[in-house]
């Protein structure tokens, strides 16, 4: 039996860390298995010195073996230390990955704009030279490994598309017209930077750090690795970590090119809102819901 037999032992709909330890019993006797975080993608669990992510849909089964074939290609060329996986898929248990843990502590937002001047220029210029040094990878290694490339005027126009029916009645009148206008044009802009391998969820759940030496200590989760406009990278960035630090980060990262990144990155900070609030509505989420179309309306109004 394979992990997509439809007689499998478990429940996609219904993993969580109990039923899932549970299922690992047998490639992990004895104890140890503890809890150690969870994701739309995957469960958590330390063992030891160990991390184990298991799948808990099936589309993440598919994201960890990508995950673990590029990262076995990629790690040693990083500047900065990212997990290893090794990946599995027994019989009789979702498919796991393996790896050593990346020991530190997540850098957020308020660490951050604490530390002293030359800490927080460190930490910019590190995380800077990581994103660089990623981005300039061939993308050959992402094909071979089965990435999907992603672009900014295909999603818009498939973007435009799906709000029809979903979020567009939502909108205030003069705001549909800009997000008409906007995802138009956008449908028609060719890609103007050099595709790179991207991380695709630089935040601070995913950035470490040793708090007594505040240098940053790794970069986890890449289970949303794709070939894309580098400027997708710095979404988060921007949203979770402040407009301050991803200046920071930018200009050690483009030199003089910031002003000319800074539009793109808005402009894939925009298209991941609109798709976040399209599948908000679709699970009948109203505060999300709420949320998402606000955050839609303050960036068409600041990119005006």
């Amino acid at each position: 039996m394979d992990f997509f037999d439809k007689d499998q032992p478990w429940d996609w709909n219904s993993l969580d860390h109990s039923s899932a330890s549970k299922l690992l019993a047998g490639q992990f006797p004895g104890s140890g298995l503890e809890p150690f975080g969870s994701g739309d993608f995957c469960l958590a669990f330390r063992h030891g010195n160990e991390v184990i992510r298991m799948a808990r849909r099936l589309d993440a089964a598919g994201a960890l073996k990508r995950e673990s074939r590029v990262l076995a290609k990629i790690a040693p060329r990083l500047p900065l230390p990212v997990p290893r996986p090794t990946y599995h898929a027994p019989t009789g248990s979702p498919p796991f990955t393996v790896h050593d843990e990346i020991v530190g502590e997540f850098l957020t937002r308020e660490d951050w704009e604490g530390m002293p001047p030359s800490s927080r220029e460190k930490a910019a210029s590190d995380l800077a030279s990581f994103l660089n040094t990623l981005h300039a990878l061939p993308i050959e290694i992402g094909l071979e490994c089965g990435l999907v490339q992603i672009e900014a005027a295909e999603m818009a126009h498939s973007l435009q598309q799906e709000a029809a029916d979903t979020i567009h009645p939502f909108l205030e009148p003069n705001v549909q017209r800009n997000f008409d206008q906007t995802l138009e044009t956008w449908s028609s802009q060719p890609e103007v930077r050099r595709p790179g391998l991207l991380h695709c969820d630089i935040g601070p759940g995913h950035v470490l750090y040793n708090p007594s030496t505040l240098q940053l200590s790794g970069v986890i989760d890449f289970g949303d690795l794709v070939i894309g406009d580098p400027a997708r990278d710095f979404i988060y960035i921007y949203e979770d970590f402040g407009p301050l630090i991803l200046q920071e980060v930018l200009s050690r990262y483009a030199g003089k090119e910031p002003p000319k990144m800074l539009p793109a990155i808005r402009k894939w900070y925009l298209l991941e809102a609109i798709s976040w609030t399209i599948n908000r509505y679709g699970e009948r989420h109203e505060a999300d819901l709420e949320h998402g179309l606000a955050e839609i309306q303050r960036e068409l109004m600041e990119a005006a």
